[in-house]
Order: structure tokens, then C-alpha cells, then sequence
């Protein structure tokens, strides 16, 4: 994969990640439910979607690192 290749999903990945986290704040402030919009479509989350949610998020931030290991010629270590 070229560096510019890389850098344009890093970039994805992270409006995505924000596009959850947002969500994910309005439903913890009190909101039942909640519609976001990431791009590939329109999903409504309420308070019991919360858990797919950071289900969702904690695959974002993988995603993430890998691809910042990619650019940076790293490696990642699973625990």
C-alpha cells in the first residue's frame, strides 16, 4: 500500500471514530435515541445499542493502529 493510500484511511477511520464517539456522547447525555450518518449509510442508535457501539469503536481504534503501523513501518502487539 502507497503512503497516500494509508493516510486516506487513517482519515476515514477517524471521522468515523468521531462520528461514534458523538453519538455515543449525545446517548449518555440523556437522548433515547440518536441517527448518524457514517458515510455508508444512516443507522439510528438508542441506549440499547450502546454496547454495539463500543463494540464498533474499539474495532475503529484497531483498524487505526494498524494502519498507523503501516505508515510508520511499525508493528503491533496483541495482549
Amino acid at each position: 500500500m502507497d503512503r497516500e493510500y494509508i493516510e486516506e484511511r487513517i482519515a476515514k477511520i477517524k471521522a468515523r471514530i468521531e462520528i461514534y464517539e458523538d453519538a455515543l456522547s449525545v446517548i449518555a447525555s440523556g437522548v433515547f435515541s440518536y441517527t448518524i450518518d457514517t458515510g455508508q449509510g444512516r443507522q439510528t442508535v438508542t441506549r440499547q445499542s450502546v454496547g454495539q457501539m463500543e463494540s464498533a469503536l474499539n474495532t475503529l481504534y484497531n483498524d487505526l493502529d494498524v494502519f498507523y503501523a503501516r505508515l510508520n513501518g511499525g508493528s503491533i502487539v496483541a495482549n
